[in-house]
């Protein structure tokens, strides 16, 4: 082996006290070694052409890591040699042959790869033992109940295999994952089990020092959820768990008193059925009212975490601000809410020119409530697949809707039609892949109807668990 040179990844500075690895998307595996004998590594996760370096220690495994590979390793030490490179193939594997002399016999070495990049990319650690000549890597040599060829990384030590305890700070791979002590998921941090601090080993994005997410969880092992994230609107929330619901303006001026419904008018009973739907998601809504004249501003919308347009059921135009507002968040996660849809885009575009709001849903064509024919029809399950449909929040083969849904026709867009309105077959919910995000329609209101509901509890909780699984869905979960 050669001296490793510096200049091959970089000289990087050592890494900053409590620095998190990142995930490792890359995995290292070697064939059983036996010195004298052809072996060789396998690098698997870079991407076609990418050049892998393989890099060695030949003294042991510690706990921090080598300057070498920029302060993002998995604890193997700074003594280090490089055993050669080799180029990712078309399926993203790299593979480098080596052959140990023969007078390695019973030597222990470390091993990673690394890919060269902003910042380096770097696999997992892998403990070997040089077997002596001739040895079978089938036959378990030592005893412990694991041959080379099972995973022992050193089968000349009943006390390393895999599966044994690993206690930190005895310079011993006991377990063979590549470090000294228990490493379960390879992010670089050890388990408590082994004296470490990474609070859930099983997750490589859960580790101490590691980057807090916007995700109910405790990923940097703090002991606090979600800290320090943004809450720009000093609301006590972050904004990251926070809906923008847009209120158009003709749904304010509907809130007229002789639709009372239990003593609430219409606006006012549909939100805070929907705040509540929101709610049991984990998010909260924040209330965004379209001015009479300016609509809604883009930095009214630019903190949160998704879009809800809702025109509650009334055709009155979005205002040019509130169209230039969602045009200018064109990654936003974005949902329409309201039954009079085609018809809202229709006097958007009559009433001030602005026909973006038919490329914004999708939405081609349209008939005001199907032409008055097919007045007060629900909808029927017709792509069951679909996450929205199949989501955490429960799903339903059909509702009643006692309003007027618009029949529409879609432009043909990559949209997927999840429910379609009885008998005509017009999509009333419909969902959208864009290339910068993901889009979703329910036009249904979550309340139902102008007056006090009609549907029994089943077609109410079948409309809310619509908007929750579309809601879940734009923000991008699986």
């Amino acid at each position: 082996m050669r001296p490793l040179l510096l200049l091959l990844l970089g000289c990087a500075p050592e890494p900053t006290p409590g620095q998190a690895p990142p995930p490792a998307s890359l995995r290292l595996t070697v064939d059983p070694v036996t010195a004298g004998s052809p072996s060789a590594l396998h690098l698997r996760g870079a991407a076609p052409g990418e050049t892998v370096w393989f890099a060695s220690t030949t003294s042991g495994f510690g706990t921090w890591c080598p300057p070498t590979f920029g302060g993002v390793c998995l604890g193997i030490l700074p003594r280090v040699t490089t055993l050669g490179t080799a180029v990712a193939d078309a399926t993203g594997e790299a593979t480098l042959p080596f052959t140990p002399p023969a007078a390695a016999a019973n030597g222990r070495f470390g091993v990673q790869a690394a890919v060269q990049g902003s910042p380096i990319r770097v696999s997992n650690a892998v403990a070997v033992w040089f077997a002596p000549p001739g040895s079978d890597p089938q036959v378990d040599g030592d005893g412990d109940g694991v041959s080379r060829a099972g995973g022992d990384c050193d089968d000349g030590n009943a006390a390393i295999a895999p599966g044994l305890v690993d206690l930190v700070g005895d310079r011993r791979d006991a377990d063979c994952d590549g470090v000294d002590g228990a490493d379960h998921d390879s992010d670089g941090a050890l388990a408590p089990s082994s004296g470490g601090a990474d609070c859930d080993d099983d997750d490589p994005t859960v580790l101490p020092g590691a980057p807090e997410l916007c995700d109910w969880r405790d990923n940097n092992c703090d002991s606090a959820v979600d800290e320090g994230l943004d809450d720009l609107d000093g609301s006590g929330v972050q904004d990251c768990k926070e809906v923008a619901v847009v209120v158009s303006y003709g749904f304010q001026a509907h809130d007229l008193t002789f639709w009372l419904c239990d003593d609430t008018l219409p606006t006012t009973r549909e939100l805070q059925e929907l705040d509540a739907v929101i709610a049991a998601t984990g998010l909260s809504m924040v209330r965004i009212d379209e001015d009479v004249n300016l609509g809604v501003h883009p930095d009214q919308l630019a903190p949160y975490s998704a879009v809800l347009v809702h025109n509650g059921g009334w055709a009155d135009p979005l205002r040019p601000g509130t169209v230039d507002a969602l045009l200018a968040h064109p990654d936003k996660p974005l949902l329409f809410m309201g039954d009079d849809l085609g018809l809202l885009a229709d006097r958007t575009a009559t009433t001030y020119g602005r026909a973006e709001l038919f490329e914004l849903t999708h939405i081609a064509a349209f008939q005001h409530n199907g032409n008055e024919g097919f007045k007060g029809l629900g909808a029927t399950l017709v792509n069951p697949d679909h996450p929205i449909a199949q989501g955490p929040f429960g799903g339903a083969s059909s509702f009643a809707y006692a309003a007027d849904l618009d029949h529409v026709a879609l432009r043909g867009d990559g949209e997927r039609v999840i429910f379609a309105k009885e008998q005509v077959g017009t999509p009333v919910v419909w969902a959208v892949e864009e290339a910068t995000r993901r889009l979703a329609v329910v036009q249904p209101n979550v309340y139902n109807n102008n007056l006090c509901p009609v549907s029994d509890a089943a077609g109410l909780g079948a409309i809310e668990h619509t908007v929750q699984n579309a809601l879940w869905w734009v923000r991008g979960q699986p």
